[in-house]
């Protein structure tokens, strides 16, 4: 099956549990371990390796709301930090993805990709919400497999090597922790309802490793900005293997995203650096996995952004080294902590949220203005983080004119664009901060 990326992870399940095939106990509660060393794998690193069945987009009979029948339910809700949405199998029409009818599957699995091979010490299940136990789509008692390993048609192959164990939900919308004993080397991660329940739904799954066994990375590559033709800067990474390890490996993607869902580079020999293509306009997005030689634990690099501008091409922002042709497009590609670099002078035409802890600043040796060039509310709602605006002349796009009012020191008379709003409004919890 084709995998689905999610570049949102997050939550959790949980449950106390009956261990029949494996060799592993387990301990079930409320928090998790406490273990410095146990950290949870970014959701990032996250996807849908497989499913029984989604209802998403299906066939045939949709039900009376029949949009909000035919998508509520695609497996990579189950990985998207949002406890509001849910995985649902199939329950009315056709899966187009498995080809399963409304009623007919009994397997009720999903199977997620943890990244690498990690030593996996506990995992969290979020039921659906606003769901009673008695509900038949609640994964009340459920089956868990781990594995490393692709069968001969690139399928997880969970076999008798598997962890498996038995489980039970408990009956709250938070879920419990299930933690292993001793951590268990897994790539794959098969939760499937035993329940006799026609149906299966699951809210979030959070899923956490012993990073005792991981090989650290001590210096990340960094994002750069290049024009065509240019020379460009090897991208370098710098590891150390885990305790007791001699070695570690490296191996380079670059993603057409700024997700891990890249495509291997070939390269000869084990190189902790490559030097990327910049001999072409556009972003382009590199990671190195980095792999421990006795644990055989994999950590993934940062993602950067490698960014390559055309000579003389009129862009607006840049940030983490991409070119942007607008500030909206700039904002929406940041990370959180980031600086986004204004170019040139900026006609903002809508409001733009930050929901982000964002820097906002105008190129070295400029004072760039951003200016409301259409009638809307704020220009800037920060919603959540933090916004810092540095260097940055900002306009709301007013001109006024007629007899000069001595108080305003300025006409009455708005000729220019006129808001229903503040220029900037920040909301409960958040920080917005003026500089130059």
């Amino acid at each position: 099956m084709k995998k689905l990326r999610n570049k949102i992870l997050s939550a959790v399940l949980v449950l106390s549990l009956l261990l029949t095939s494996s060799s592993f106990a387990f301990a079930v509660g409320e928090e998790g371990a406490t273990e410095e060393n146990i950290v949870q794998i970014p959701r990032e690193q996250l996807s849908i390796e497989g499913f029984s069945s989604q209802q998403y987009k299906p066939t045939g009979n949709t039900g009376s709301n029949s949009e909000t029948a035919k998508n509520e339910g695609p497996a990579t809700n189950a990985i998207d930090g949002n406890t509001g949405t849910f995985w649902h199998t199939i329950w009315t029409g056709t899966d187009p993805d498995t080809n399963m009818s409304a009623g007919n599957d009994h397997d009720k699995y999903i199977i997620i990709d943890l990244g690498g091979d990690i030593y996996l010490k506990e995992f969290k299940l979020i039921p659906r919400q606003g769901q009673s136990a008695e509900s038949n789509v609640l994964v009340k008692n459920y089956a868990v497999y781990t594995s490393t390993q692709l069968d001969e048609n690139n399928e997880p192959l969970f076999n008798g090597d598997a962890t498996t164990g038995n489980f039970t939900s408990p009956n709250n919308s938070s879920g419990n922790f299930v933690v292993f004993s001793e951590p268990i080397l897994a790539r794959y991660v098969k939760i499937q309802a035993t329940d006799n329940n026609p149906y299966a739904t699951i809210a979030e799954l959070e899923f956490f490793m012993d990073a005792s066994y991981n090989p650290t990375i001590t210096e990340q590559p960094k994002s750069a900005s290049y024009i065509v033709g240019d020379t460009a800067v090897p991208l370098t990474v710098a590891a150390t293997p885990a305790n007791g390890s001699v070695s570690v490996s490296y191996q380079w993607y670059k993603s057409d995203n700024r997700d891990y869902n890249g495509i291997a580079i070939e390269q000869s020999g084990n190189s902790a650096s490559y030097i990327p293509d910049v001999n072409t306009s556009g972003n382009y997005y590199y990671y190195v996995a980095v792999t421990d030689s006795e644990t055989n634990a994999t950590i993934y690099s940062d993602i950067v952004t490698i960014g390559v501008a055309d000579s003389g091409a009129d862009y607006a922002a840049i940030v983490n080294g991409g070119y942007y042709n607008d500030l909206s497009s700039a904002i929406a590609s940041s990370k959180d902590g980031d600086v986004v670099t204004i170019l040139k002078d900026i006609d903002l035409s809508a409001g733009i949220t930050i929901s982000k802890n964002l820097i906002i600043e105008s190129a070295e040796g400029t004072t760039c203005t951003i200016k409301r060039s259409a009638e809307y509310g704020n220009m800037f709602t920060v919603s959540s983080g933090s916004l810092t605006l540095d260097n940055i002349k900002v306009d709301g796009g007013a001109e006024w004119s007629g007899n000069n009012d001595i108080v305003l020191g300025r006409g009455t008379i708005n000729n220019g664009k006129s808001a229903s709003g503040p220029i900037i409004n920040v909301l409960r919890n958040t920080t917005f901060t003026l500089g130059a």
